[in-house]
């Protein structure tokens, strides 16, 4: 969002540098001190007729706008504020780990934390989610946050990502597992664990009560064993039935 708004008012500003050499070049004309930008075209379709009426009916319509109104989703709204919020969080929880360790978690604010981020995800085949959004979709979403774990091995030079995960926060009380995935070669290390289990604190630390997750069936079992249940009542009953038989089978 604030990419697009710097990109937006670069356009003006080479906008209103093009009007002022266009109109030095032409002869003077008078006009409304007030007015910024002309009037807008009728729309095409059958809507325009139905514009030109009311027009017609309202009397002259006006040669031009005196004030313009630009609104960005997650700028100084709701959206900022429980984003801001979130990244403050990470910041203090990530404390958690030794500086000095081998393992640094931060959110995924600059280009190349983001484009590691997307390695993984496609490395574990996240190349298209529901309705054909694509990660990069999911990464630059005004409600997403990511957050990028890195590991540096003792005889490495520098460290490499080996889990990332991006969520949004849902009010009143749930967060969204969107994306999470593991580097190919770090897997069954704990990585992806230590990840979830972060996401849990966070959650505490920012009033939610629950994490929700869209996953493949082949990743439910990593879940079930973060203590994550399904949502569905006919799946969850398949599970208690299957840890009875488990139980008594082991009994018996």
């Amino acid at each position: 969002a604030l990419r697009a708004q710097a990109a937006l008012c670069a356009l003006m500003g080479l906008e209103d540098g093009r009007s002022a050499s266009a109109a030095a070049s032409r002869p003077h004309r008078s006009r409304n001190p007030s007015s910024e930008l002309p009037a807008p075209a009728a729309p095409a379709g059958p809507s325009s007729s139905n514009g030109g009426a009311a027009l017609a009916a309202g009397g002259a319509a006006s040669s031009s706008y005196e004030r313009i109104g630009l609104k960005f989703r997650g700028l100084n709204d709701d959206a900022h504020r429980c984003n801001a919020e979130a990244r403050e969080a990470i910041g203090v929880l990530a404390d958690m780990f030794d500086p000095l360790g081998p393992l640094e978690l931060r959110v995924a604010e600059s280009e190349a934390d983001e484009l590691e981020a997307l390695k993984l995800y496609r490395d574990m085949n996240h190349l298209s989610l529901a309705g054909g959004i694509t990660c990069e979709q999911v990464i630059r979403h005004v409600e997403s946050t990511t957050v990028v774990l890195y590991y540096k091995h003792p005889e490495a030079d520098a460290p490499i990502c080996v889990t990332a995960a991006t969520f949004s926060l849902r009010p009143p009380s749930t967060m969204m597992l969107r994306l999470l995935a593991t580097h190919p070669r770090m897997t069954r290390k704990g990585f992806a664990r230590l990840t979830v289990h972060f996401l849990k604190e966070l959650c505490r630390a920012l009033g939610k009560t629950q994490i929700l997750v869209y996953t493949y069936p082949s990743s439910a079992s990593f879940y079930k064993a973060q203590h994550f249940q399904h949502t569905n009542p006919h799946l969850q009953r398949a599970d208690a039935l299957a840890a009875a038989a488990a139980a008594a089978a082991s009994g018996g």
